[in-house]
């Protein structure tokens, strides 16, 4: 059976029904922000929008092979490992934090966030 996707005013509608609203969208009316000044590895923060928000965060480790990881609420959901060269950066990690929910990333002592963006 074909599944028809179409906006109908301020809805999304699957085969006629409804799915979502638009502002409730993931990238509907948000922007990328540059949080790095504002956000610490091992301090947990908490989605207080009423909509999901995207991390993109990248951590430097003091040495390779060293992981950095992104829970949400008490799932991890991100995992990645510096490199062999330095400087030691792990692979840029991406995640979906659903409305309410509970976010931080954990690191290897001596990590520093190079980057963390959301999309808020």
């Amino acid at each position: 059976m074909p599944v028809t996707l179409e906006p109908n005013g301020d809805r999304l509608q699957v085969n006629g029904n409804d799915v979502a609203l638009h502002n409730e969208l993931l990238g509907v009316n948000q922007t990328w922000q540059n949080v790095t000044a504002d956000r610490e590895i091992g301090v947990e923060y908490t989605n207080d929008t009423n909509r999901p928000i995207a991390l993109s965060v990248l951590c430097v480790t003091e040495s390779e092979g060293q992981n950095v990881g992104i829970l949400v609420g008490v799932v991890s959901v991100a995992y990645a490992y510096s490199r062999s060269i330095s400087p030691y950066y792990a692979d840029s990690m991406f995640v979906i934090v659903p409305p309410g929910s509970t976010y931080k990333v954990n690191a290897a002592t001596g990590s520093t966030i190079h980057t963390w963006a959301e999309l808020r």
